[in-house]
């Protein structure tokens, strides 16, 4: 059985929150997949690394902020595209964050890449859960074809049940990407 990686820096409100809800998660994460790694704090790019060789894991998540040249850890770079993005190469890759989706999905060397290519809007709870039910659908071994769409029909749910963050919602949905292998999977 493969390893998934599970790295969410901690520096700041919003990544404060998403680590909170992630640790939440995290018994019944482990339950359907035991060899997740989870990983919190101060994470620096040395962090990452040191992971990615102890480990080798097939699936990675990041939580935290991401921007269109890359993935931020705690005030740097863990991951930059045309610097070492290479390191995701034949990886699966969940993206909890604003904008890393629209280049490194497009452009790297990740085998399968599901993240957002505008900012995520993390207002209300609905938006905390559909941020992460993309990972907990990929910890299930679902394939990354079957978690976007399922992902997708989970907001169109939401945004009925929840009128009035709607716009939030369908912001976030609009922002949803796959790239790469739709048949990969944990």
């Amino acid at each position: 059985m493969d390893y998934a990686l599970i790295f969410q820096p901690v520096y700041d409100e919003a990544t404060e929150l998403q680590a909170l809800y992630l640790r939440q998660l995290e018994p019944y994460l482990k339950q359907i997949y035991p060899r997740s790694i989870f990983v919190y704090g101060n994470l620096k790019e040395a962090d990452f690394e040191y992971y990615l060789a102890k480990y080798n894991p097939k699936f990675i998540y990041f939580g935290g902020h991401g921007y269109k040249d890359g993935i931020l850890g705690s005030n740097e770079y863990i991951i930059r595209f045309g610097y070492n993005d290479y390191l995701l190469k034949g990886k699966g890759v969940y993206l909890f964050e604003c904008d890393s989706a629209d280049t490194l999905g497009k452009f790297t060397y990740a085998r399968a890449v599901l993240g957002y290519v505008k900012p995520y809007y993390l207002y209300t709870e609905p938006t905390f859960y559909l941020g992460f039910y993309p990972l907990q659908l990929a910890l299930q071994r679902y394939t990354f074809g079957d978690i976007y769409k399922y992902t997708l029909e989970q907001y169109t749910i939401e945004i009925k049940r929840h009128l009035h963050s709607s716009d939030i919602l369908e912001h976030n949905m609009k922002a949803f990407r796959l790239f790469g292998d739709m048949y990969f999977k944990l």
